[in-house]
C-alpha cells in the first residue's frame, strides 16, 4: 500500500506543471469505457480505490466504476463531476473500451476526441466489448488482479505468449491505420463468461472494421490466421493436428518461432499476394500412445502442421475478403511497393481487394520434443 501512496505523490508531482491539483482531490482511473444508446454517449470509468496504509481490502472490490452521460463524450466525461468529487487523472488510464453497439454505428467522434485530448494516452490498450457494455464489464472482479482494466491488459499479454491467437492493438496502432492508405484496422473482442456464479472475462475474436465502422468479426481460428499473416507479430501459442497414426487421437505443437513475408507481386494492374511463413515448433503433448517418434512419422507431423496452419490463414483471407476489409494492408503493401500503381487502383480498391489472388506457402520445422522422445508405457 505504500506503494500506492508513492506512486500517486508521483503522478501529482509530474502533472503540477499543467495546473494545481491537490492530493485529496485527485483520483486514478484505470480504464474508461464509450457507448452508445439513444443519441447519448456513456462513459464509464474504473477508479483505483484509496486504501489507507496498514489496513486491507480483503475480497471486497479494490475500484468502483462511475457511469456518466452527455451528448459528446467531453461532456460525458465532464457530467462524471456531478456523480464524483475527485478529479480523474485521466493520463494514468491503461485500457479503454469500446462497445460493440458504439463501434458499429461508427468511432468519428472517438478518433476526433483521441487525436485532440492530450490527456489520453496513445498507449492505452484498446478492446471491443461484446454482448456486454463497457460498465458491465468494467464491474467484473477479476482473478488475481485487482483492477478490470489491469486485467484486461494482461490477459491479451498472456495469450500473445501461451496462444498467439489475438493481436494487442494500442490507440496509436488504431489511428495509424485509419489515417494509412490500404489497410484496415482491428481490435480485440472482450466478453464475459459466466462460470456458475461467477463472471469472468474472456477474449472472444476479433472486430474487424472499415473506415470507422466495426463491419464483423473473426471468430477464434480466423484470429489466429490473421496474427499468423501479420507480419509484426512473432506468433507463439499451441494448436493441435491430428495424429498421423491414429487421426482420433491429437498432437499438440507449440510455436516457439514465426516469421511472415508478405510480397505483392504486380504486372501492370494486376496484383497477386505471396504469403510465406517459417515456423519452428515443438512436440508438446499427444492424447495417444502411439510411439510418433520416427523420422518418417516427425515429417507426417510437420506435413500436417503446415496444412492446418495454411487452413487458418486461408479462413482469415476468405473472411475478410467477404467483408472486404483489407485487415492485412495488402493495399498498404502496393502503395509502398509501387505508389505509381496504388494512385491507378486506389479508388477501385473496394472492387479489387476481394478478388486477389494469392498464394501462401508455409514451412515448419520441428526442433524439439521437451523432456522424452517417446510415449509413457504403461504396464
Amino acid at each position: 500500500m505504500k506503494k500506492f501512496v508513492v506512486f500517486l505523490l508521483l503522478v501529482i508531482f509530474c502533472i503540477s506543471g499543467c495546473g494545481e491539483i491537490e492530493l485529496n482531490n485527485a483520483a486514478i482511473p484505470i480504464a474508461f469505457g464509450i457507448d452508445s444508446k439513444d443519441n447519448r454517449i456513456f462513459v464509464s470509468v474504473q477508479i483505483a480505490k484509496p486504501v489507507s496504509p496498514g489496513t486491507s481490502a480483503g475480497n471486497a472490490p479494490q475500484f468502483f466504476v462511475i457511469t456518466a452521460s452527455g451528448q459528446t463524450f467531453s461532456e460525458a466525461s465532464r457530467n462524471i463531476s456531478l456523480f464524483f468529487a475527485s478529479i480523474p487523472l485521466w493520463s494514468q488510464v491503461q485500457v479503454s473500451l469500446l462497445s460493440d453497439t458504439k463501434a458499429q454505428q461508427g468511432v468519428d467522434d472517438l478518433v476526433d476526441l483521441l487525436v485532440r485530448n492530450r490527456f489520453v494516452r496513445k498507449t492505452n490498450t484498446l478492446v471491443v466489448t461484446k454482448n456486454a457494455t463497457p460498465e458491465q464489464i468494467l464491474t467484473i472482479n477479476p482473478y488475481l488482479e485487482s483492477y478490470t482494466g489491469v486485467a484486461i491488459r494482461k490477459l491479451l499479454q498472456s495469450q500473445e505468449k501461451q496462444l498467439g491467437i489475438y493481436i494487442h492493438t494500442d490507440i496509436e496502432e488504431f489511428l495509424q491505420k485509419l489515417s494509412a492508405p490500404g489497410v484496415e484496422p482491428t481490435i480485440p473482442l472482450i466478453t464475459i463468461q459466466k462460470n456458475g456464479r461467477e463472471k469472468q472475462l474472456l477474449l472472444d475474436g476479433t472486430a474487424v472494421f472499415k473506415d470507422t465502422k466495426m463491419i464483423g468479426s473473426l471468430n477464434e481460428t480466423e484470429s489466429r490466421g490473421y496474427s499468423l499473416i501479420n507480419p509484426k507479430t512473432k506468433t507463439i501459442g499451441l494448436f493441435l493436428i491430428p495424429s498421423p497414426v491414429d487421426p482420433e487421437h491429437k498432437v499438440t505443437l507449440e510455436i516457439s518461432y514465426s516469421q511472415t513475408k508478405v510480397t505483392p507481386v504486380i504486372n501492370g494492374q494486376n496484383i497477386k499476394m505471396n504469403i510465406e511463413i517459417n515456423l519452428d515448433g515443438n512436440f508438446y503433448e499427444q492424447s495417444g500412445t502411439e510411439n510418433l517418434f520416427t523420422p518418417e512419422i516427425f515429417k507426417m507431423i510437420e506435413n500436417g502442421a503446415e496444412q492446418e496452419l495454411k487452413r487458418q490463414m486461408t479462413l482469415s483471407i476468405k473472411k475478410a475478403k467477404s467483408l472486404n476489409s483489407d485487415i492485412f494492408g495488402w493495399g498498404n503493401l502496393v502503395y509502398h511497393k509501387d505508389p505509381e500503381v496504388w494512385k491507378q487502383v486506389e479508388d477501385d480498391w473496394d472492387q479489387l481487394f476481394p478478388e486477389i489472388p494469392y498464394a501462401i506457402k508455409v514451412n515448419f520445422e520441428l526442433r524439439r520434443s521437451y523432456l522424452t522422445d517417446k510415449s509413457f508405457i504403461f504396464r
